[in-house]
């Protein structure tokens, strides 16, 4: 016996898939936050116990022979607070665990520098649209005569008579 494949037998299988995965993302969501795991780790834990209860570290660092795991969570209703931990081992070892100073203070400082640079360049675009103040001009005085008699219009023989007074030849000679 065969089956029909209807519109409606397609539909119900895109809802029940919608479905699965909608209850899928519910469960992942409603997973316990590894900063609440983070108070089960203690001193002797190893790396791997680590790992394996609070998950990978946000950033790494090795200084005088100990390792330093840095993790960042955020934590509150709206998920709006940070929370810096950090871990400390040595031969592979938990030695401290606890909040990261060192990272909050390193933070705050680069705010803080954000915040100069901001000022800086909201100072600097502000002076670029300010309007610059032209030098005054080096444009010698000229004086023009108004006169209320139209100027007399020239002639050939105006010409010819100015022309005869610089020394050139007229045709009378």
């Amino acid at each position: 016996m065969r089956q029909e494949v209807t519109f409606y037998s397609i539909v119900r299988g895109w809802v029940l898939l919608l479905v699965c995965f909608a209850t899928a993302l519910f469960w992942t969501a409603c997973q316990t936050t590894p900063i609440r795991d983070f108070t089960k780790v203690v001193p002797n834990m190893s790396k791997d116990e680590v790992l394996n209860l609070i998950g990978s570290p946000n950033r790494t660092e090795r200084f005088d022979g100990k390792e330093k795991w840095a993790y960042r969570f955020w934590t509150g209703d709206d998920h709006n607070i940070e929370a810096l931990r950090q871990v400390t081992f040595v031969s592979g070892h938990v030695v401290s665990v606890g909040e990261d100073f060192d990272e909050e203070q390193r933070i705050k400082e680069i705010q803080d520098d954000d915040t100069k640079r901001a000022e800086k360049r909201k100072a600097a675009k502000a002076k670029a649209l300010e309007p610059v103040a032209s030098p005054p001009s080096q444009v010698p005085d000229v004086k023009v005569e108004v006169s209320d008699s139209p100027p007399k219009p020239e002639t050939e023989s105006d010409f010819v008579e100015q022309k005869g007074r610089r020394g050139a030849v007229t045709p009378e000679e």
